[in-house]
């Protein structure tokens, strides 16, 4: 039975690996539990709030490999975290999956410290209300900050399905993207690899390389302002960061991109912020659904602030950036 996320986190789970061992138990959960500080961790472990190896302990215990390490999560722990405050669009819905045009912003899964607060926890608490049944399973993702069309299955047997088509069958995948220069092209192709960036203080950011994954972007530009592009782009793999890796091989990247854009271009128009994200939206896809026959096909609409971004460049204004934007973008993200 796949994971009811529509109820509160009780544990969170952690195993201790091989460069943990010999840690103190309160150091070890420092980097991990995000939302709370050393102090309150370590009076949660003396409290019994924290088990080590299935009891309680103490701060200074020592780490063994493959040690688990639970810890009891309260609802006051995470009080912003409401699954009922995630807005969820469809754009289709059937018995066996749902599809979403995703807001920006929104994480599609929990991680990191945001472990009730995402669109998949919203859809577990939106069926359960439906149907008794808390089941909804990701297929495929968008970033956090890339708004667009998605898909979610709502039953282990679609799930099934539509992994066997976005693996085998390549749906038609295409973005709109704001990118940075006017392109003198009409059209082309990127067939770069791309792979994890070593060099990268963050973890997720990705480059070309060459032993990295085989991937393919063709784009074609929908409109040209003076310094700026409008870029449709349709992708044959699914690399993570994919067409933000590529438009920024080619020179033009995605406006207000914090990993792969130019640091002083953040999409703002003055003092307000016209564009706190990157400018990359899922448009349109075609796919095979249970229960239909030949290829079906979803639209979403260009968000607010990328529309609002086009007209203002329509009209011959242009992007400028200011560091400390950047700066609280970045302490709002990590």
């Amino acid at each position: 039975m796949a994971k009811d996320l529509s109820k509160h986190l009780e544990e969170v789970r952690f195993f201790a690996k091989q460069e943990d061992c010999d840690l103190r138990l309160d150091h070890f959960l420092v980097d991990k539990v995000f939302w709370r500080s050393r102090s309150d961790i370590q009076e949660r472990i003396r409290k019994g709030g924290v088990l080590l190896r299935g009891v309680k302990s103490k701060p200074s215990a020592r780490l063994r490999l493959g040690d688990e390490v639970v810890v009891i999560v309260r609802a006051e722990d995470l009080p912003d975290q409401d699954p009922q405050d995630i807005p969820i669009a469809p754009l289709f819905e059937n018995d066996s999956i749902i599809v979403v045009n995703k807001q920006a912003g929104i994480l599609v899964h929990p991680s990191g410290r945001h472990v009730y607060d995402t669109l998949i926890n919203a859809l577990h608490l939106r069926f359960k209300k439906e149907r008794g049944s808390a089941d909804a399973h990701v297929v495929h993702r968008l970033d956090r900050d890339t708004s667009g069309v998605l898909v979610v299955a709502k039953t282990q047997a679609a799930k099934q399905y539509l992994q066997q088509v976005f693996q085998n069958l390549h749906p038609r995948k295409e973005y709109l993207a704001i990118v940075e220069g006017r392109m003198t092209q009409d059209e082309g192709e990127i067939t770069a690899a791309i792979g994890p960036d070593d060099k990268a203080e963050i973890r997720i950011k990705m480059c070309i390389r060459d032993d990295g994954q085989n991937c393919r972007s063709i784009w074609n530009v929908e409109e040209r302002f003076e310094n700026h592009t409008l870029v449709r782009v349709r992708i044959e793999t699914g690399r993570q960061h994919q067409i933000r890796v590529h438009l920024a091989h080619i020179s033009h990247p995605i406006v207000a991109d914090p990993l792969y854009g130019n640091p002083m271009s953040v999409g703002v128009l003055g003092e307000a912020p016209l564009l706190e994200r990157q400018a990359l939206h899922a448009a349109f896809l075609a796919i095979e659904i249970p229960g239909a026959s030949g290829m079906q096909e979803f639209r979403a609409p260009l968000p607010k602030d990328m529309q609002a971004t086009v007209d203002h460049l329509r009209l011959g204004g242009d992007l400028v950036g200011l560091r400390d934007i950047q700066s609280a973008r970045w302490q709002r993200n990590e």
